[in-house]
């Protein structure tokens, strides 16, 4: 080197291009590397149980407290039909069915799920209080308690609160009837912190797809509070609300029960993707 600056007007014109280039490339570079970063953000899924159904609240404790396949019973002489899971101690619980019906008598009656409660039975009448969260076969929601003990059972549709009529003229919202189609059915029970039971019922009118799959459209359709002030309309009062399970307090095992009566034969009800699990109340998914 003879001690001379490498750059020189003569090079100057090459040194500039290199260097705008440079800085182009470098910015391409950059953005490129942002739209990569954006491209690989992780996508939010509903969360779904075992069965691919969207979960309305969170397991409590993971997996361990979901249960699946339920056991069936017909009673020829009660015309009944019911799908149980027997021992299953879940006081806050979200309770899961796609149910098909087919009524070809064409009599009314009620889709329950009977909850907090233990076996039904005239030996046990204590164990067999609990609530029953339906709807009607002709799309009516349907509420009953089973007060002081079974079998009686005084309903209180007049403490029901649909989705969209938060009135108390006692206005419900039919979801049509359930005969020969698939209707997807959520009970959520829980306790709240003013000792009051919370009761919300979710419906999946849409059914099943072509696939037999869920449709997986779930609309809140109706609520209850049972704070211990339930009265029917024939004035029958509710009692204090079950914050704890009535199956093993009346000497049987708890039991979960989805029961359809006025079926004259076996069979005449479908049900898939049933469920029961014990959820965290706090933790309400998106």
């Amino acid at each position: 080197m003879d001690g001379r600056s490498f750059y020189t007007p003569n090079n100057r014109r090459v040194v500039l291009p290199i260097i705008i280039i440079a800085m182009i490339s470098s910015i391409s570079i950059s953005f490129v590397i942002v739209l990569v970063q954006v491209q690989q953000e992780p996508v939010t899924k509903t969360s779904v149980d075992s069965n691919g159904v969207t979960k309305i609240f969170e397991t409590k404790g993971g997996k361990p407290q979901e249960h699946y396949g339920f056991e069936y019973d017909y009673d020829k002489r009660l015309e009944r039909e019911q799908f149980y899971l027997e021992n299953i101690p879940i006081l806050d619980g979200e309770y899961t069915a796609y149910i098909k019906l087919d009524n070809r008598d064409g009599e009314e009656d009620d889709v329950s799920f009977k909850v907090r409660g233990g076996e039904h039975n005239d030996r046990h009448k204590n164990a067999g209080r609990s609530y029953a969260i339906g709807t009607s076969f002709d799309g009516d929601p349907y509420l009953a308690k089973e007060y002081p003990q079974h079998p009686l059972t005084p309903k209180f549709l007049n403490e029901i609160r649909t989705a969209d009529n938060d009135d108390d003229d006692g206005t419900t919202k039919n979801i049509g009837g359930l005969d020969n189609r698939w209707v997807g059915f959520k009970v959520i029970i829980y306790n709240k912190q003013n000792n009051a039971v919370h009761i919300e019922v979710y419906v999946d009118n849409k059914g099943l797809l072509s696939t037999g799959k869920p449709a997986n459209e779930w609309k809140l359709w109706w609520t209850a509070v049972d704070d211990g002030k339930w009265e029917n309309s024939d004035g029958r009062a509710g009692g204090e609300p079950y914050l704890e399970l009535q199956g093993k307090k009346g000497g049987t095992p708890e039991m979960t029960y989805i029961r359809i009566d006025k079926m004259k034969e076996k069979g005449q009800t479908e049900i898939k993707y049933e469920s029961a699990r014990e959820i965290d109340a706090s933790k309400k998914l998106a």
